[in-house]
C-alpha cells in the first residue's frame, strides 16, 4: 500500500463518517420532534430530551465549523505560499505545518462524540418511557 492509497482510504472513511453524522443528527432531532407534547398551537419538547436535542444541534454546528475552519486555514496557508513563491501552479511550496489540521480534526472528533452522547441520552430516555 502506498501513502497515497492510505490517504484516499482515510478521506473516504472520514468523509462517509461526516456524512452519516449529519444524517444521524437530523434523524435524532426528528425523533425528538415526535415526542413533543401539546396541542396544535403549543408544542414543547420534554425537558428530558433537551440535552440530546442540544447535542444533536452541537454536532451539526461542529460539522459546519469543521469545514469552515479547514477552508479558512488552508486558504490562508495558500495565500502565504503564493506571496512567498508566486502563483505558478506547478511551483513546489513548503510542506504545511502539522498543526494546520488539528482544529478541524478536533471538530471532527467532537461532532461524533456529541452525536454519540446525544443518542445515548435519547435511547435511555426513550427506553424509560417505554418501560
Amino acid at each position: 500500500m502506498t501513502l497515497d492509497e492510505a490517504r484516499k482510504l482515510n478521506d473516504l472513511f472520514t468523509g462517509k463518517a461526516s456524512e452519516l453524522t449529519s444524517q444521524l443528527a437530523f434523524a435524532g432531532i426528528a425523533v425528538i420532534w415526535l415526542f413533543r407534547v401539546g396541542g396544535d398551537h403549543s408544542t414543547s419538547i420534554p425537558s428530558s430530551l433537551l440535552w440530546p436535542l442540544g447535542l444533536f444541534v452541537l454536532s451539526l454546528l461542529l460539522h459546519y465549523l469543521q469545514y469552515v475552519v479547514a477552508g479558512f486555514l488552508w486558504d490562508r496557508f495558500a495565500q502565504l505560499q503564493e506571496k512567498k513563491w508566486g502563483t505558478d501552479k506547478d511551483t513546489k511550496i513548503e510542506d504545511s505545518p502539522n498543526w494546520i489540521n488539528y482544529p478541524h480534526s478536533l471538530c471532527y472528533v467532537a461532532k461524533i462524540v456529541a452525536l454519540i452522547f446525544g443518542y445515548v441520552i435519547l435511547l435511555t430516555e426513550t427506553w424509560n418511557k417505554l418501560v
